[in-house]
Formats: C-alpha cells, structure tokens, sequence
C-alpha cells in the first residue's frame, strides 16, 4: 500500500471581510481532505481532488488558524503545516 502524502502548499488564496478562501497541492490517491479552524474545532469533510475550502463567519480582528490532512483507503495523514491569518479590522470611511 501506498502512503499518502502530507497536503502541501496550503494557504490563504484570499480574504474578504467576513470570509477567507484557502488552497493547497492536491495529493495523488485522496478520497478526500478534511480541514478543520483551530486545534479543537471539529474536522469538515472536503471531497476528493478539491483542492479550496472558504471558510466563513470570521469577526474583525480575530486570528484563525487552519488546519488540513488528505483521508484515502483506511489512511489519514498527519495535519499539514497549519496556516493562519488575522482578519482585518475592516472600516467604513465616508
């Protein structure tokens, strides 16, 4: 059996006010990924060779880390290298 890579390349590819779009590398033999904000939220299944995930509900000035592992047959693998970004705090000048 083939090992799974780790997904790598995983950033922000963009950032609105409320939400925020990340990316990666796909792996050769996913069945899928799973990503989840912050070391205790609970993973969010992402399906296979998808390879962004937008996250939402994000408040002005918090930080946010992501994390993202591919999930194949019988195989998870270790957490990527986790990403992380501070939202704005966004103004409405008139």
């Amino acid at each position: 059996m083939t090992k799974l890579a780790t997904p790598t390349n995983f950033v922000v590819s963009s950032r609105l006010e409320t939400s925020v779009k990340v990316g990666w590398k796909n792996v050769t033999g996913n069945n899928g990924y799973s990503i989840r904000k912050g070391t205790t939220g609970a993973w969010t299944s992402i399906a296979k060779d998808t390879v962004t995930y937008t996250g939402s509900s994000l408040k002005a000035a918090d930080t946010f880390t992501y994390y993202l592992k591919a999930v194949g047959d019988n195989l998870t693998t270790s957490d990527s290298d986790p990403v992380t970004l501070v939202v704005p705090a966004f103004s409405s000048s008139i």
